[in-house]
Order: C-alpha cells, then sequence, then structure tokens
C-alpha cells in the first residue's frame, strides 16, 4: 500500500454519513492552509522548477501559515548551483523560509556555509533588487551566495545598481543564523536594506568579495533605515563585514533595542586578517525631528566585536538617548590583542580614525566594564574615544595601546578632573572630585604620546579629593590615571601642554627675548630645546635667551611639547662681510667707506643713518660714505623705538703724497660710443684722448661687476652697459690715475625675412624645407603665422618635417634679441587625400559593389591598372570615371587577391597595393 495518511469511515445511516461529509469538509480546509514545501530543481531563470516559480507558487499560498522553498539542484559543481538573476524576481511573501543550505553537495568554494549561488552581470543600466519585499512579516533566508559581478568601486557610469535584499513595512526579517549564513559579494548600492522594519535578526553572514575573487572593491553596505529592534551577530555566530553598517533609527519613543555580538569588522573570519584597501565601520544614528533634543530610545549593547581598517570611525554614535554599553571589543587589534591591525594601504606603518565616536548623546553611556577583562582594548588608531555633547560617559578599565594622538578627546563636555602632583617609582598622588575611584595605568612604549596600556591598581579620592598610592614593588615605567564619579569619567593624566596663553618678547634695543605662561600638567621634567636640539632651559619660564626658535618638551620618554616658537630679532645689525674702503689720495677728500648692510629681517627700518666723525660732527647720513679725507669714522643707527646701533671706527689714512709735473689728463670731446646691435657684443667706445703725466699710459676697462674687459685705449666688441676707464701714467701712482666712466645703449634692429622657395612632394611624407641663402643666426620653424612654440629650431635653415596634406610653414630668423618677420613657406602634396580601398564586394547587392577609389578628379592623366597573381593585366583606364567592377570582359573574375598599379600622371612614382575581390 503506498505511503500516506488513510482515513477509513464506515456509515449506514444518514446521520452519519452527514457527519462524515463534514468532517471530510474540515478535513480539506485544514489541508489547504497547512504550510508547503516548494521544491527548485532548476537553474534555469523561469519556467517549472525555478526559483522564480518558487516564488509566485509561495506568494499565492497566502501568508497564514509558513512556506519553504528547498533546493534539490542536480549537479555537483558551482556552475551547476548557480540561478544567474538579471531580471528582478517576484517579491517574497510572508511566512516564508528561503533555505539554500537544503541543496545537496558541497559549501560553495571560498565561502562558508552557502550552498546556492544567486549571481547578476554586468548588463548596462539594468538595475533591480534580487529578493525584494513590502510588507512582508516572518522572513527568513539562509545559505545563498549573493554575487553581483557590479562592483561598487566601479567607474563604469553605465553600471547596473542593484541590491541584494531589499526590504520595506517588514517585521520577524531573519538573516542568516548559526551554521546557515549567506554571503555577500559585490553590490553596487546595498548588501541589506531595510526601512521602516522591526525585529530584524541579522546573524552569521559575510559581507566581502569571495576569496577566490578578491578585488580592491568592497562589497555593498548595510542599510537599516527607521527601524526598530535589531539582533546584529549572536555569541559564536557574529557576521563578517568588509563594508560600512549604517543604523537609522526611527524617530519615536518607542524604546528600540540593538545588540552587536561577535562581529568581525574590517576584518575576515579569522579574525586576523585584512585588506587594506577596505574601509569599514558601525554608524547608528537616530532621527533629528528636533535639533537640540535627541528622541530616539535606544538601549545598544556592543560586545565581542573585532573592528579594523575605519579610516573614519569604527563605532559611531550619534543623536541618540537611552543606554549603550560598549564592553569587550577589539578596535585595531585582534582578539588576543597581540596582532596589530587597522593599518590601510596610504599608511602601513599607522592607524588611522577613530575607534569610537559618541556625539549628541542624551543617557548613560559605558565604554569599558568595572572587570578589567570585560573592558575594551583600543589600539593602532589616532584617537580612542571621542565624545561631543554626550550626557554621562564611564570609560572604565580599558587597555589603550599605540593610539597617535589622543585616547579620550573629551571635547568641552564637562567631565570630572584629575591631575598628578607628584610621581616616583613607589608612589603616586594628585586631585580630583572627593569620593572618586581612581584607576592608575601603566603607559605603553608605543610612542611618545604614552597611552593607559595595563591596569595596574585602583585607589580612591578622600573627603577633599586628593588620592594616592603606594606600589608594592617599583614600578619603573610612566603611570597614568583615570577617575570615575557617579556616571562619569574624567580624561586620563597623560603629559600635556598648554600654549593657548603663550607670551613670547622679541629682542630688541640689546635685550634678550623670553617666552612665558606655557602650562604643564602632571609632570615637573620640563625642557626649553633650540633648534638644533641643544637644552638651553629647565623652568618653566624661558627668560633671557637670543633671537631663535625654541621648544618646550614636558615628560622623557612619554611626553608632550609645543610647536617652535620664534623669537624675532628686532636689533639692528650692520654687515660688513661686503665692506670696502677706498683710502683717500692726493691730498684729497677722495676716499670713501663701501658695501655696508643693515641687517634687520623684522623691518623695524631705522629712523636715521649718520656718519659721525672724531670730533662727533655728522659727515653723512646714507649707508655709503664717499667723498671724506683721512679720519675716524663712526656710523650710528637709530630705529623707531629710539634704539641705537654703532658701528666703527673705520679709520681712512692718506695714502700718497701729489706728483710733480703737469697731472695726467683726460680729454672725452671726441669719444665715439657704438651701441650693442640685437645684444650681440657689437658695442665699443673709441676716442679718448690723453695728456700729461708720465707716458707710456696704461688703460684699464672694467664692467659694471668689477670685471677687466680690455686694456686698449678703445673697448670694443662690448654688451650693453657701464664701463670704468682707469688711465694710469708710467710711474702708476694713485695722483697719476684718472678714472672715467661710459654707458654703451643697446639697440635691437628688425632683421630681414628669411628667402625661402614652396616645396611640393608627390605623398605625404618627410618634406625638406630649406631658407635660401641662410645668414647667421637661428632659425625657427612655425606651424601658423602666430605660433608661440615652433615645431624646430637650427643654425641651418634647413628642417625636415613631416607633411600629411597641403600645408603653409612659416620661418623666422633670430639673432640675439633681434627678430625678422615670418616667411610663409607653402607645401604641395600631390597625391594628398587619395583614398585607396583594400577590397570590395561585387555581389550586386548595391553596397560595395564596385573599387571606389576617392578624390582622383583633380589627376586628369590618372592611369588605373588592375592586375592578377600571374601578372595578367585584368583591368585599365585612363581616368577613373567608370569604376572597376571586377569584370573582365563582362564576366565576373575570380574571388581572390589582385594587385593595382596607380599612375597619377604628375611626375611621381606609380601607387601600388593589394586588392581583394569578394563575395
Amino acid at each position: 500500500m503506498p505511503g500516506g495518511v488513510y482515513i477509513v469511515v464506515s456509515c449506514i445511516s444518514k446521520k452519519c454519513i452527514k457527519n462524515a461529509l463534514l468532517f471530510f469538509v474540515l478535513l480539506f480546509a485544514v489541508t489547504n492552509v497547512a504550510a508547503e514545501d516548494i521544491l527548485v530543481t532548476s537553474k534555469a531563470d523561469s519556467g517549472t522548477g525555478t526559483l522564480r516559480a518558487a516564488l509566485t507558487a509561495a506568494a499565492a499560498n497566502g501568508d497564514t501559515s509558513p512556506d519553504r522553498i528547498l533546493f534539490n539542484l542536480p549537479g555537483s559543481t558551482e556552475a551547476d548551483f548557480t540561478i544567474t538573476v538579471n531580471t528582478q524576481l517576484p517579491d517574497v511573501s510572508s511566512n516564508l523560509i528561503i533555505d539554500a543550505t537544503s541543496q545537496p553537495g558541497n559549501i560553495i568554494a571560498g565561502t562558508v556555509n552557502t550552498n546556492v549561488v544567486i549571481k547578476s552581470t554586468i548588463q548596462p543600466l539594468n538595475d533591480f533588487n534580487v529578493f525584494q519585499g513590502n510588507g512582508v512579516h516572518d522572513l527568513e533566508v539562509y545559505g545563498f551566495l549573493f554575487w553581483d559581478t557590479n562592483l561598487p568601486g566601479s567607474s563604469d557610469p553605465n553600471r547596473s545598481r542593484r541590491s541584494g535584499i531589499v526590504i520595506t513595512n517588514g517585521k520577524r526579517i531573519t538573516i542568516g543564523k548559526a551554521g546557515k549564513g549567506n554571503w555577500f559579494d559585490g553590490y553596487n548600492q546595498q548588501s541589506i536594506e531595510m526601512t521602516d522594519c522591526r525585529e530584524l535578526t541579522i546573524v552569521a553572514n559575510t559581507f566581502q568579495r569571495r576569496t577566490s575573487n578578491k578585488d580592491p572593491g568592497d562589497t555593498g553596505t548595510i542599510y537599516l533605515q527607521r527601524i526598530i529592534g535589531l539582533n546584529f551577530g549572536e555569541p559564536g555566530a557574529g557576521n563578517v563585514l568588509l563594508t560600512h553598517l549604517v543604523v537609522s533609527l526611527a524617530n519615536t519613543t518607542e524604546l528600540s533595542k540593538l545588540v552587536f555580538i561577535d562581529n568581525n569588522i574590517g576584518v575576515e573570519g579569522d579574525g586576523k586578517t585584512t585588506n587594506k584597501r577596505s574601509m569599514a565601520g558601525v554608524k547608528i544614528v537616530g532621527g533629528d525631528i528636533n535639533p537640540t533634543d535627541p528622541n530616539t530610545l535606544i538601549d545598544i549593547l556592543f560586545t565581542g566585536n573585532v573592528l579594523s581598517h575605519y579610516v573614519d570611525y569604527g563605532l559611531k554614535l550619534d543623536f541618540l538617548k537611552g543606554k549603550a554599553i560598549i564592553k569587550h571589543n577589539w578596535f585595531g587589534t585582534d582578539r588576543s590583542a597581540t596582532l596589530p591591525l587597522n593599518f590601510n594601504r596610504n599608511d602601513p606603518y599607522m592607524g588611522r580614525g577613530t575607534a569610537v565616536s559618541l556625539t549628541r548623546f542624551l543617557g548613560d553611556l559605558q565604554v569599558g566594564d568595572t572587570d578589567p577583562a570585560q573592558a575594551n582594548v583600543f589600539a593602532n588608531s589616532e584617537y580612542g574615544v571621542a565624545i561631543a555633547a554626550v550626557t554621562n560617559l564611564l570609560l572604565m578599565r580599558n587597555s589603550f595601546q599605540c593610539i597617535s594622538i589622543n585616547d579620550f578627546d573629551s571635547g568641552y563636555d564637562d567631565i570630572p578632573l584629575i591631575k598628578v602632583t607628584s610621581a616616583t617609582n613607589t608612589s603616586i598622588s594628585g586631585t580630583t572630585s572627593p569620593g572618586a575611584i581612581v584607576d592608575l595605568f601603566q603607559a605603553d612604549q608605543c610612542n611618545t604620546h604614552c597611552s593607559p596600556y595595563k591596569l595596574i591598581a585602583t585607589t580612591f579620592a578622600d573627603a577633599a579629593g586628593v588620592w594616592r598610592y603606594t606600589f608594592a614593588n617599583p614600578v619603573n615605567a610612566f603611570v597614568i590615571a583615570n577617575s570615575h564619579v557617579g556616571k562619569k569619567s574624567s580624561n586620563f593624566t597623560q603629559i600635556t601642554v598648554n600654549a593657548d596663553e603663550v607670551q613670547i618678547t622679541d629682542a630688541r634695543c640689546g635685550q634678550l627675548g623670553s617666552i612665558r605662561k606655557v602650562k604643564v600638567f602632571n609632570t615637573d621634567n620640563i625642557r626649553w630645546l633650540d633648534r638644533d636640539g641643544k637644552v638651553v632651559s629647565t623652568s618653566l619660564d624661558l627668560i633671557g635667551v637670543p633671537p631663535g626658535g625654541y621648544k618646550l618638551v614636558a615628560g622623557s620618554y612619554c611626553s608632550a611639547e609645543t610647536m617652535f616658537y620664534d623669537i624675532q630679532d628686532f636689533n639692528v645689525r650692520v654687515n660688513d662681510y661686503y665692506l670696502k674702503v677706498q683710502q683717500p689720495f692726493c691730498d684729497s677728500k677722495n676716499g670713501s667707506i663701501m658695501g655696508l648692510i643693515i641687517v634687520n629681517q623684522n623691518y623695524a627700518d631705522p629712523v636715521s643713518v649718520r656718519w659721525i666723525d672724531a670730533d662727533q660732527k655728522t659727515v653723512g647720513t646714507f649707508i655709503d660714505l664717499k667723498n671724506v679725507g683721512a679720519g675716524t669714522y663712526y656710523l650710528k643707527l637709530t630705529t623707531v623705538s629710539g634704539c641705537e646701533t654703532s658701528y666703527g671706527p673705520v679709520i681712512l689714512t692718506a695714502t700718497s703724497t701729489p706728483s710733480t709735473g703737469a697731472p695726467l689728463q683726460a680729454n672725452v670731446n671726441s669719444v665715439v660710443i657704438m651701441p650693442d646691435n640685437c645684444s650681440s657684443a657689437t658695442g665699443s667706445i673709441s676716442g679718448v684722448q690723453v695728456n700729461g703725466g708720465v707716458a707710456p699710459y696704461h688703460f684699464t676697462w672694467k664692467d659694471a661687476s668689477g670685471i677687466t674687459v680690455g686694456t686698449a685705449q678703445t673697448l670694443t666688441s662690448a654688451k650693453a652697459g657701464t664701463y670704468t676707464l682707469t688711465i694710469a701714467g708710467a710711474d702708476n701712482t694713485d695722483c697719476s690715475r684718472v678714472a672715467l666712466s661710459f654707458d654703451i645703449p643697446a639697440r635691437d634692429v628688425v632683421l630681414s625675412a628669411p628667402k625661402v622657395a614652396s616645396v611640393e612632394i608627390c605623398y605625404p611624407g618627410v618634406a625638406q624645407l630649406r631658407v635660401i641663402n641662410p645668414a647667421k643666426g637661428k632659425y625657427k620653424l612655425y606651424g601658423s603665422a602666430t605660433a608661440q612654440v615652433p615645431l624646430q629650431e637650427n643654425n641651418t635653415g634647413s628642417f625636415a618635417e613631416n607633411v600629411t596634406g597641403n600645408t603653409i610653414y612659416y620661418i623666422s630668423l633670430e639673432s640675439g634679441s633681434c627678430v625678422s618677420p615670418r616667411t610663409a613657406l607653402s607645401v604641395h602634396v600631390i597625391g594628398a587625400g587619395i583614398n585607396i580601398p583594400n577590397f570590395f564586394t561585387p555581389n550586386n547587392d548595391g553596397v560595395n559593389d564596385t573599387w571606389n577609389i576617392t578624390n582622383v578628379t583633380d589627376y586628369p592623366n590618372l592611369t588605373v591598372r588592375v592586375f592578377n597573381r600571374i601578372g595578367a593585366e585584368v583591368y585599365h583606364s585612363r581616368g577613373y570615371s567608370s569604376a572597376f567592377t571586377g569584370k573582365l570582359n563582362n564576366k565576373d573574375l575570380p574571388v581572390g587577391t589582385y594587385y593595382y598599379l596607380i599612375d597619377l600622371g604628375a611626375g611621381c612614382a606609380p601607387l601600388k597595393g593589394p586588392l581583394t575581390i569578394l563575395r
């Protein structure tokens, strides 16, 4: 007998028969609402046994009893278990379990607990969601690899917008459970999107690229909008999330409980492996109906999670009220707290971001625990915990290590104060709020910031707020404290400096400078360093130091420091490196003191410059003192503020006595100065006449830089500028010398335009462009009459230029600073523009039936010849008014390759090449 349930009814009376009929009617009704297992047996897109048909059947059954969609796809490979979906599936219905773990066979390679692949491929502008539903309840989805090849990082503007699971107005939605998780790979919108849903469970799923198919792009984010109630992970069945989770809570006063347990965020399933190109994090934000008072009431537990690669934040809570407990998590390290994580591709040795960001929270926050074993570990980040506008925060007994900027950034929030007043290796003491709990930590040694790494003791403040602790054994490490009062915790007592009120006094009027009012907390180990790293003071105020840069360093290994502060030099100084003294001679006032430089880089320019002699008489008011005789001289500089600086004495002594006889004289009435043409050193000075003194005469020409440029009476080949001629007699004494100064002007002329001849070439290629009878200078070839940058330049006036068609070039000549007008040079390409196809198809279909050679009408003497493979001529035409049709003697030529020879009749080499006839 076939299996099943059989009901046997034996009736004789009419009443019995009536009751039996009623029984069967009721039985039929109950049978019609019983749960149904719908089996998927085909990986096809549609038809009997497909997923599309199963979803349709489940929806037709209604939602009064649960249905299950199970899988029994034939085959044994991943391809056999892959359902390709490129159009929208029917909406999922309520009371439905879609369980891919029912599929017999091996788990999909590179995943965890997935047995069926739902794959969607790249198709431009084909947007859809794999599973979607509106108003559904009691939906469960297990064991799928959701694989979309549209990557989040794709730059293709036509890529499709895809999401994995999208539910609106849902209730009791479960995605994955222990041993039956899903895997989401590559969606460019959201892996999961839930809107206006409640009682959500997302457990044991993986959100990342498959190990066998990794790509820099992450998989799509998880976006939960206006939800109430969420379990994200369970003990031993957390999610793996290499992307972002954003939870936007419903704007309501109804309590929403959110639980996050044992998830790997930014870390793969082994809890250790990371992708340095990934970015991950969890953001929970409330509604903003009242921007000054959070309206969303929450109860959050965040525990057992490991987080990495939070470029901005690992966990962020914003605009919420209620309570949240964040404990027993690992930020920037693995669960053993020994493997550094959170290093991204830009900073492979430095962690970035803020581990926990808490903003605009009205209520009670707890980060850590009274039990140190249940506290958090914060590592390899810029900030550990950062808060702003938070009512209450207990930050208890967490471990911080390798935090580069700040372990606890409290902003301007009102929190208890604590400070260390004394510390040795045997005891520590300080002050805080009366009755506060004080935790003491040993600092890490990751960097000079020194984070509170290991809890080593707890003590209490007395009624006056004083606390102290004596160690049983010496502690040879920096000790950090923080305190707890009621529901609030203090900051940590790391060494800090505050330079908000720093006062810098610059050096002026001969007085040294100072830096005062820098505040130092939690250490009395202070030193000031100059820019060479030398210790210049160990006092809190730096007093009596010369101009320069200084910074304060507080602490030893664990330290804090200010920026370098510069004490400016407002003293006026004189630099005499270029001092040049001309002693007076020949009993004349021809001495000078030149080349002194006033040094004052802070722009306190002198009010006055005075030179005085030994009698205190002012003899000059410019920095260069000229035309003075023998004597002693002093320079006096006075600033706006009245500070005076002196330089000197400088002593001038007469160097010779007057000579006898007629003095040496120079006559410049006949001097001829020729300009420097085109900056080419063509200038000259001639005609200086000399008499008196003792012959022969010595001539020395010097330029403005003091360099000797000539020793003859006439200066030639000179550039434009100022020149000094010194003439000395044969006795070569100071009194037998005359100095003269001359200026050679610059003059530019317009050069003659280059002469050229037009060029004609047969076909596109290299043309030789030449200047006729080139002159001395530089020739430049331009592509237009106004082009700024030349195509070529040389001294020969000959250019080889690749020409593709009829072109006009322009050539100019430059010599020094002189330039000629540009000359146009035309290049005519005889065969430019001819287009010769290498095949045609004479099959009488009206398309490409003739060999269509274009742009040949300008060549009346054109000859076209076509030969077969053995050299026999099959076509000959003078001119090309009638195109070659692939026929000889009105018969079709065989399909194959022929060869053409085209003579333009213009004295150019023929054009030749292969020609293929196709039919």
